[in-house]
């Protein structure tokens, strides 16, 4: 092969891939030729830096507490209201106490709230007249109803002297229900009578059960003294002896009776 040939081709693909070369530069400089290569191997070197703009953003986020806000906490106070009726004050029945003394007897008659109740009436039967001395005569006549709910026992009944007689003019007391029974009895003896300060006790055995009734006579036995001749005697009774208060017309009123011979 020819060398000046060889040379000549060498040269131009020198010239050819220097071309192609400086064409690269160019894009990469942006267009612009690079300088020399003589400039750039007698000058001072430059360093070509590119200037990189980094865009930073900062995105600030403001993160706002939010503090919940407590609700009110409502307490509901439910207040009963009792109505408290006061009860009707029980109707009142009288209790009469008979205590004897050395000096006398002492009559005590206290009120009280009744609920069950025996309840005592006058019959106006008897009406007195004259009495002889030593004679037993009906002083009194009720009828008595146990208007409570229990069986109950009649002991007695309270009486006192409404008349002129003197304590000694009675000796004796006695009681019989409707049917005969029910028999109690108090006896004293001649100047020795069973009233204390015109205050006496006729006892009786009679048992009533709830809702029954018994008539019942009260007699008195009379001392067979004449000094007690043209007295009067009159025996009212103040009260029952039971467990139950008595209601009813208290005191009931019974026969006056005038001593004769």
């Amino acid at each position: 092969m020819n060398k000046p040939f060889v040379v000549i081709s060498v040269i131009v693909l020198v010239l050819i891939v220097g071309g192609v070369a400086v064409a690269s530069m160019t894009n990469i400089f942006g267009g612009k030729s690079p300088a020399p290569v003589t400039e750039i191997a007698t000058s001072t070197p430059v360093v070509m830096e590119a200037a990189t703009t980094t865009a930073t953003t900062t995105a600030t986020t403001s993160i706002k507490t939010v503090i919940p806000v407590k609700k009110p906490v409502v307490t509901t106070v439910v207040t009963k209201t009792t109505v408290v009726t006061p009860p009707k004050p029980p109707a009142t029945a009288l209790t009469t106490t008979v205590t004897p003394t050395p000096t006398g007897t002492t009559i005590t008659t206290t009120p009280y709230p009744v609920t069950n109740t025996v309840k005592v009436s006058n019959i106006p039967l008897l009406s007195g007249g004259n009495a002889h001395t030593g004679s037993t005569v009906p002083v009194s006549y009720l009828q008595v109803t146990n208007q409570g709910t229990e069986t109950i026992n009649i002991k007695g009944f309270y009486l006192k002297q409404t008349g002129t007689a003197p304590d000694a003019t009675v000796i004796g007391f006695s009681t019989v229900d409707d049917k005969s029974g029910s028999r109690g009895s108090v006896n004293g003896a001649e100047g020795v009578g069973v009233l204390r300060s015109g205050v006496g006790y006729a006892p009786s055995t009679a048992i009533l059960g709830p809702g029954q009734m018994k008539l019942f006579t009260i007699k008195a036995t009379l001392s067979t003294s004449a000094q007690y001749i043209g007295k009067t005697l009159g025996l009212e009774v103040t009260g029952i002896d039971t467990s139950l208060p008595a209601s009813g017309a208290l005191p009931i009123f019974g026969a006056t009776w005038t001593i004769v011979q």
